[in-house]
């Protein structure tokens, strides 16, 4: 068992929401490269009403991307003694981003893994290639039998395997399995069909967090103020409020994690608007190669 870093209640004496999924320690994967790109991600998660963050770095084996546990609890605690002293109100918890493999439940019973806050939930990623077009029943079925094992599906709206195949995903959630859906899939970032699928998977209650997945960097840093603003306009103060207070705090205290319920028409008005403005900008690029 990991020596935990922190005061066991330390996630319940922080205000602010909770981001359950983000990469920003810096030098250990695709994340930060540097402490300042760290900093500068952190003062926008800030100014967005943030005071949590569960550092995700990639664990993926035999890879340079496998940071022991002992490691990210360093960086953890040397980026927290830094945000202390320059009086940033925002508290980093360790945590990974687990590649799902064959192995993974020895990966994990091995304690080479660590859960989210060291609690109790794992935070697994599917392939995002589509060289794996299934789960098999055998593997699932060992993965859950054992009760003290619990996780977290990151992003599955971006895995090859559920993008097609929502009948998975409800299969993992009865078997009691949380999902965590990406701020930018919801806004259309990563393109209409992911956006589209993520919103079918809250339509049909299979999700329970959102989450920035940011990478402190390029166009991968947390939402800009009109992003916040349209996240807010899908999802209702309410929705906002589960999805990044009151579900986290719950999953982190062992408690239950009910679905984010959704305003249907928000959806599709904002479904609505985004394809209307790509339809318009399609017409706009061959109206100019028509001038040209």
């Amino acid at each position: 068992m990991h020596e935990k870093q922190l005061d066991k209640d330390t996630i319940f004496q922080t205000s602010g929401f909770v981001d359950i999924h983000s990469h920003i320690l810096p030098g250990l994967d695709d994340g930060p490269v540097n402490l300042d790109q760290s900093l500068e991600a952190i003062k926008r998660y800030e100014a967005l009403g943030f005071g949590c963050i569960i550092a995700t770095p990639h664990w993926i084996p035999a890879t340079r991307w496998a940071s022991s546990p002992e490691v990210i609890i360093k960086k953890v605690n040397e980026i927290n003694s830094i945000l202390q002293q320059k009086n940033i109100s925002m508290t980093i918890l360790p945590g990974m981003e687990i590649a799902f493999s064959d192995q993974l439940y020895d990966n994990i019973t091995s304690s080479i893994c660590l859960p989210l806050d060291l609690k109790d939930f794992f935070l697994i990623e599917f392939p995002l290639s589509p060289s794996i077009s299934g789960v098999s029943d055998h593997f699932l079925t060992k993965l859950t039998a054992d009760k003290r094992l619990k996780f977290i599906v990151a992003h599955p709206e971006r895995c090859p395997v559920f993008l097609n195949n929502e009948n998975l995903l409800h299969k993992l959630v009865r078997l009691g399995m949380l999902v965590q859906v990406n701020i930018n899939s919801i806004l259309g970032g990563y393109g209409k069909k992911i956006q589209k699928t993520s919103f079918n998977f809250l339509r049909a209650g299979l999700v329970h967090f959102l989450a920035t997945d940011s990478h402190a960097r390029a166009d991968r840093t947390p939402p800009n103020n009109n992003q916040w603003k349209k996240l807010f306009d899908i999802m209702g103060e309410e929705g906002i409020r589960n999805a990044f207070d009151t579900n986290p705090r719950q999953m982190l205290a062992g408690k239950e994690v009910r679905p984010l319920a959704m305003n249907e028409m928000n959806f599709e008005q904002s479904y609505r608007a985004g394809a209307g403005k790509d339809l318009f900008n399609t017409f706009r690029k061959l109206f100019n190669r028509v001038l040209i």
